[in-house]
Parts: structure tokens; sequence; C-alpha cells
């Protein structure tokens, strides 16, 4: 199976699954909510990680140092994107752009973790 499928998972548990009513409605206020949902994200990416590597076998994954530069730029990405996001007049072409990000960083993700 396909890395890519563990990290789309991950990003629907730890965005929308995780995300608690008061942390989607209080991040857009709070840099302390703001900050657990996004901590709670990237926690959740790691987790799916950790089982694809447990699922598929570990040496198809990279260094603990480069994962945890992968996940550090996750969680600066996601806070910056959320931050800038709750700033703006919420709009579905807004919605759009984000996920899109988003995904667009986990197929990026896929690629330096895989290769091709």
């Amino acid at each position: 199976m396909d890395l890519i499928i563990f990290l789309l998972l991950g990003h629907y548990v730890g965005d929308y699954g995780l995300q608690t009513d008061t942390m989607a409605t209080r991040k857009k206020e709070s840099i302390y909510y703001l900050t657990l949902h996004v901590l709670t994200y990237t926690l959740t990416i790691a987790g799916t990680v950790v089982l694809y590597g447990l699922i598929e076998g570990f040496t198809k994954l990279p260094s603990i140092p480069l994962m945890g530069i992968l996940a550090a730029i996750l969680f600066i990405t996601h806070w910056a994107q959320d931050y800038v996001k709750s700033r703006l007049s919420p709009s579905r072409q807004l919605y759009y752009i984000d996920q899109s990000l988003h995904m667009l960083l986990l197929v990026i993700f896929r690629y330096i973790i895989l290769g091709s």
C-alpha cells in the first residue's frame, strides 16, 4: 500500500476527526488553540507514517532526523496557513486553496520519503 494513503488518512483524521469544536472555533482568536490543533494534526500525520513503517517495513522510511525536519515543516506550514486563513473572510475558494496546499505538501513529503 502506498504511503500517500496513510498521509491522506492522517490528514482527514488530524484536520477534522480529532479537531474538537473548541479548537475549531477558538483557533481563530487563540494562538493556544491554533497551536493545539496543529500539534494534534502533526502528531497524527507522524503516527500514520509510523503505522506505514510497521506495515510496510521501516527500511522504507528515512532517518529520524529527516523525519523530524519534515514534521517541523509540516507543523510550521500548517500553523501559518491556518493563522492566515483565520484572519481572512471565510469562503469556499479559501477553503479549497487551504486544503490544496495541505495535500500538495503531503504529496511532496511522500516523494521525499519514498523517492519515485
